[in-house]
């Protein structure tokens, strides 16, 4: 009996074996083109994945070097603004000191002008001072009886003597 079930077993696994190899045939011949497929679209999402990144990591140095270019720029620029206020300032400080010096120069102008009124003024007063007392000598010359052409020619004097170094001043 054990020949009998050995026999059966052999057969059975033979049949076993023809099965599994005409399975293995089958799902060869038709599964290999769905594997190839399957194998190559993921072979290309691969590449493709590859490629997006490279072009991704290209992207991002470019975007890099835009950045830096900027930051560049904008340092360039922050040095130009503030060299611009640096001039500015020192132009409005030249100018605060022009208009200072025009303004002393203006003071000390209408002081000079009032200076001369002012020496005008005390001249006047001193040649009215000057008539005033040669009328008062005038008259102390008639109250003392001295005749007419005498007192002219007091007065006269007196006037030319006084008016020479007052009257020029």
């Amino acid at each position: 009996m054990i020949e009998a079930i050995s026999a059966v077993f052999n057969v059975n696994a033979l049949i076993t074996a023809i099965n599994v190899f005409i399975l293995f045939f089958v799902a060869g011949y038709f599964g290999s083109g769905m594997a190839k497929g399957f194998l190559e679209k993921r072979r290309q999402t691969v590449t493709d994945a590859r490629q997006a990144a490279a072009d991704s990591v290209e992207s991002a140095q470019k975007l890099k070097a835009e950045y830096e270019a900027k930051l560049a720029s904008a340092d360039s620029e922050t040095k130009r603004i503030i060299d611009e206020a640096k001039a500015t300032a020192r132009h409005r400080e030249e100018l605060k000191d022009a208009s200072a010096k025009a303004e002393a120069d203006r003071i000390l102008e209408r002081a000079k002008v009032e200076a001369e009124l002012e020496k005008k003024r005390v001249n006047d007063e001193i040649k009215q001072e000057i008539i005033d007392y040669a009328s008062v000598a005038a008259r102390k010359l008639i109250a003392d009886n001295i005749d007419a052409q005498y007192s002219d020619e007091v007065i006269r004097e007196s006037l030319d003597g006084i008016g020479e170094g007052v009257w020029q001043n």
